[in-house]
């Protein structure tokens, strides 16, 4: 069974190559997150190196730019942190390629102990355009603050100077672990806070869910945090407009999972078991054929390849019955 999927993937994967000129197509990374333009980098080699496609990068304000951008059709995939809404509209899902965590980041000598402390403190994170600004909003309007945390507008590398300088209390980062943040959190001088109302956070954010950053994960020495730290998790989702080829999108999907690529965006955890979405629900057909093409065949797809391949052989019989009628009737009998 399994090897008949993998057969009629094969078969659908060579007709479709026809059907796209390999690009160029254009991906949105981030001015503001390393690992997307890592990520973004790493598929551009891998598919320059075999000669498949031309991916063009386009670095953005981050995730709400690169939505917009792809509803726009400005961009053909894209690089799209969840835990906020956007109008998916004629986009796709190909998938789930890191987590990303909320990171509250202050001085060691802070008053700042756990979330509720971030009310009328001045809070970094991020410029409009940006994931970690619009899953910032939601969380203080959430968690409902008196006074309100005042925001104030900087990139990510002027808000962890600012933090240094004094010039904000608090700064909010939803990445990855060990990416931008390792440089600031290893000198000894910030520490994280714990969000102690996680559970009840992720029951009100969109697309949210309590995670822990591991012990250890940052630090001289890898000594920061000392303990694991309750905060709350997102994944980063690959996107692609609804009208991309399957073959564009296939061989995107077949870069995705190579060994070069998982090395060189620093993802050891990427696979097709971990990216593969729960739900398939906005699934892009070529993605979906790609996870499936290993899959059992179900009963209802074998039924379907019977029906059509006894189609064909009736077919194949009706032909060489004619055949056979015509060649007796251009040959007479003695």
């Amino acid at each position: 069974m399994a090897r008949f999927g993998t057969t009629a993937f094969l078969l659908a994967a060579l007709m479709l190559s026809a059907c796209d000129d390999g690009g160029p197509y254009r991906m949105g990374t981030s001015a503001q997150e390393l690992g997307y333009r890592d990520l973004g980098q790493a598929l551009q080699t891998e598919l320059g190196r075999r000669g498949s496609l031309t991916l063009e990068l386009v670095e953005t304000d981050g995730s709400v730019d690169n939505a917009a951008r792809l509803l726009d059709g400005d961009l053909d995939f894209a690089l799209v942190q969840g835990g906020f809404i956007f109008d998916v509209t004629g986009l796709t899902l190909l998938a789930h390629v890191d987590t990303e965590y909320l990171h509250v980041v202050v001085p060691n000598d802070s008053g700042v102990r756990d979330l509720a402390d971030l009310a009328g403190k001045r809070v970094a994170a991020g410029i409009a355009g940006t994931g970690s600004r619009k899953i910032a909003e939601s969380l203080v309007r959430a968690a409902q603050f008196d006074p309100p945390a005042e925001f104030v507008a900087m990139t990510r590398s002027a808000a962890l100077a600012g933090l240094a300088a004094g010039e904000v209390d608090v700064a909010v980062f939803v990445t990855g672990l060990r990416r931008e943040l390792g440089p600031l959190l290893t000198d000894g001088r910030f520490r994280l806070v714990g969000v102690e109302t996680a559970e009840a956070l992720a029951l009100l954010l969109y697309d949210m869910e309590v995670a822990a950053i591991p012990a250890g994960v940052y630090g001289a020495n890898l000594a920061l945090p000392p303990v694991p730290v309750t905060s709350l998790a997102t994944s980063t989702n690959l996107l692609a407009r609804h009208d991309v080829p399957d073959g564009a999108v296939r061989r995107v999907m077949q870069a995705l999972f190579s060994h070069r690529v998982q090395r060189d965006a620093r993802l050891p955890r990427l696979s097709e078991e971990t990216a593969r979405p729960g739900s398939e629900a906005y699934l892009h057909p070529a993605a979906e054929a790609y996870y499936r093409r290993n899959d059992p065949v179900t009963a209802d797809q074998f039924e379907i390849a019977a029906f059509w391949l006894a189609a064909a052989i009736a077919i194949l019989g009706l032909i060489r019955y004619v055949w056979q009628r015509y060649r007796r009737w251009r040959v007479p009998s003695a």
